[in-house]
């Protein structure tokens, strides 16, 4: 560890390894969100929630051996949204679905974090292109094969017809 950083408080250093360890944005509507490395994906934690809090606790205890008190992980909360909100990054931020005219992205809601890039040339399965947040109730979609995709698969995930 840098020696100016061990000089510095509790909070300084947890505010450095979160920065260290996350990318930090907030979406369309101001709300500040971490996204963080798990295993081979990404993850996306609103900085005001338990899942982020949770998420410093484990990064605190791994690089400092020692539990951060509710104050400590509390304050470092507010320090990062402050700093995320006059960062100037943003981003649109998809609870299942992002898209426009020129495509849709369905978060399949898989362990592996893939989703549905559909165009008017067809779709692909592949990693995230754009953000997600999943709530922790969010289940997971059948994932489209072409073998097996029948004319109905969009219609049905989406819940639309071309009837009126």
């Amino acid at each position: 560890m840098p020696e100016k950083i061990k000089k510095t408080t509790n909070l300084r250093k947890l505010v450095f390894l979160a920065q260290k360890n996350a990318y930090f944005f907030q979406d369309l509507d101001s709300r500040a969100y971490g996204r963080i490395k798990k295993g081979k994906h990404h993850e996306l934690y609103p900085l005001r929630s338990s899942n982020f809090e949770d998420w410093l606790s484990a990064i605190n205890y791994k690089e400092f051996d020692e539990v951060a008190s509710s104050k400590l992980k509390l304050d470092a909360m507010e320090h990062l949204e402050g700093e995320t909100k006059f960062s100037g990054k943003t981003h649109e931020v998809g609870l299942r679905v992002i898209g426009n005219e020129e495509f849709i992205e369905l978060d399949l809601g898989d362990k592996d974090w893939k989703s549905v890039y559909i165009t008017k040339d067809g779709f692909k399965v592949r990693k995230h292109k754009n953000f997600f947040y999943r709530n922790n109730s969010m289940k997971a979609l059948p994932v489209p094969c072409r073998d097996k995709l029948d004319d109905d698969w969009v219609e049905s995930i989406f819940n639309i017809s071309g009837n009126n």
